[in-house]
């Protein structure tokens, strides 16, 4: 509400020309830990002083940009301020100085050597000691521009110094974000450090969980909106933070909407990584945001505690990159969504539905057969119910494999002693046959003096000389054969769990298939056109390795044992 003047027309009762006046505060947010001469309350205190001692102007308002950047015009209340300046209730606008009017050297020029003059409007800069009616030669100076200059050149300065400082931060792995990710806070005892938020942790679990089940993205979002969970938005509005995020107005700022979703199922922050620098501004001046290159990006791994295990985000990144759809209608992914690829074209396999009055029954067909075109590829049809039965019977096998394995390993660890002998047994065959290699270089080096001093002939020089290097040659080879039998004693002392046994022995006795267990065991299944099946595990290479170990310790064990 505009502040009442001692005048009360646009006249004084002597009949002087009233300039009805706006007075313009702006306060930056660098601006905020300097001198107290540049807070809102003194700059409105010294422009209110300065109206009360002027015969000719009333205030119309005050028009105040708290927190708001000299670099640009786009303010809220300096937008407020023009249209009240082209309406005609306002036809003078004074500021404390240069400076809180803008830092934009350009912009500001424009506004007060065109704009202001061309509309008619008094300026005046109180500092500065500018005032376009009373002096409007000072406004016509070198001074003016140049002090534009000066202040632009701050700003610039001003911006490298956070910048620099920020990146370094960035850098060590320190959060500068204005705000924490939802599901985290800002440490009491460090901003820059990241710490559970158990408030809402565990529907950040949830969430990971669910979707992991099968549930869609938007799904998820309704069952969030249904259970009366606030979106992390209206969270942070009710934690008392000053939060606004223009994208969750769209879906409404208290609910759950299908970005906001994805963002969690995303952020590498729940596993307990800072990832910063994705978004830079164009220029001090410009503040667009561009996305910047991953390369650019400052990433530091294990900074903070995790909500959810690596394990678990890896599996949920895969599920998006499976480019899975839920049917309409339908809440959950199907359990064989986003698995199912024909083996000839390597596209999706499309889901249908068949209605008989023997009963209903899913199948799978070649999505470029069926929407690309006939001629590029054949039908390639399977019912699911014999995927998920061929499906559950390999697990089977995999998991008895994880389980033989762990227990080679037991039967291992028990037969340390036996190994590590026959680890030495291979090592003093190598050294003996390196002490072979020694003497038959000796033998070798004193072959030319016996040339040369007529023991040998040329001929018998030649052919023993190519016998010991032949001899050489064939323990060389010898050593490294036993090197690499050696080797492999040597890691079954240190043989541990691999990623193929830790993660199918878990399903030991498993009798039924479940989404979750098909995320974490298989790649994807391929479908040939004669109704086969091709199951690509994970940890292929584990599982060689694995038998491997099966087929070495079958007569490793039994030579332990005897």
């Amino acid at each position: 509400m505009a502040r009442k003047s001692k005048y009360s027309t646009a006249e004084s009762n002597s009949g002087i020309k009233m300039w009805k006046a706006a007075l313009y505060i702006r306060l930056s947010r660098e601006d905020g830990d300097k001198i107290e001469s540049d807070s809102v309350v003194n700059q409105r205190s010294l422009l209110t002083s300065y109206v009360d001692e002027q015969d000719d102007v009333c205030i119309n308002d005050y028009y105040i940009d708290d927190g708001w950047s000299g670099t640009n015009f786009e303010r809220p209340e300096f937008i407020r301020m023009m249209a009240d300046v082209r309406s005609g209730l306002v036809n003078c606008v004074i500021v404390k100085d240069l400076s809180r009017f803008g830092r934009n050297y350009i912009e500001a020029g424009n506004y007060i050597e065109q704009i202001f003059p061309f509309l008619g409007i008094r300026f005046i800069a109180v500092n500065d000691n500018l005032d376009s009616f009373k002096n409007p030669n000072e406004m016509n100076t070198i001074m003016v521009p140049f002090k534009n200059l000066i202040n632009d050149e701050y700003c610039r300065n001003v911006s490298n110094n956070v910048r620099k400082t920020l990146n370094n931060k960035r850098k060590e792995g320190k959060f500068v974000g204005s705000f924490a990710s939802y599901g985290y806070l800002k440490d009491p005892q460090d901003k820059n450090k990241l710490i559970v938020d158990e408030e809402v942790a565990p529907i950040i679990r949830d969430i990971y969980d669910w979707f992991i089940e099968g549930y869609g993205v938007i799904s998820i979002a309704k069952k969030l909106n249904d259970l009366g969970i606030p979106s992390p938005a209206e969270y942070k509005r009710q934690q008392g933070l000053n939060y606004r995020n223009p994208s969750s107005e769209i879906a409404g700022p208290k609910l759950w909407g299908y970005s906001s979703v994805k963002r969690i199922l995303k952020h590498r922050v729940y596993c307990g990584d800072v990832i910063q620098g994705i978004m830079k501004t164009t220029s001090y001046k410009v503040k667009k945001l561009q996305r910047m290159p991953e390369e650019e990006w400052f990433v530091k791994e294990n900074a903070h505690e995790a909500i959810i295990s690596r394990e678990k985000y890896q599996r949920v990144q895969e599920i998006f990159a499976s480019d899975t759809r839920v049917s309409p209608g339908k809440g959950q992914l199907t359990l064989l969504a986003g698995f199912m690829k024909c083996a000839d074209c390597g596209r999706a396999m499309n889901r249908h539905r068949n209605i008989h009055s023997y009963g209903d029954y899913h199948y799978y067909v070649c999505s470029t057969y069926k929407k690309v075109s006939k001629a590029i590829c054949t039908r390639h049809s399977i019912r699911s119910d014999y995927v998920e039965q061929a499906l559950l019977e390999a697990i089977q096998k995999q998991v008895q494999i994880a389980v033989n394995v762990d227990e080679v390993i037991g039967e291992l660890k028990k037969s340390k002693n036996t190994i590590k002998t026959n680890e030495d047994k291979y090592q003093k065959i190598i050294d003996k046959k390196k002490t072979e290699i020694e003497k038959y270089i000796v033998l070798q080096e004193g072959l030319y003096d016996d040339w040369k001093t007529n023991v040998l002939t040329k001929e018998e020089y030649i052919r023993y000389k190519q016998r010991y290097k032949e001899k050489i040659e064939k323990l060389n080879k010898d050593i490294e054969k036993m090197e690499e039998e050696k080797k492999k004693y040597a890691e079954l002392i240190e043989l541990k769990h691999n990623d193929f046994v830790d993660s199918f022995i878990k399903y030991r006795n498993v009798e039924s298939l479940s989404r979750e267990m098909l995320l974490e065991l298989v790649d994807k299944i391929l479908v040939h056109e004669d109704k086969s099946i091709t199951i690509c595990f994970k940890f292929r290479n584990e599982l060689e390795q694995c038998r491997e170990i099966l087929e070495l310790n079958g007569e490793t064990l039994k030579v332990a044992n005897e």
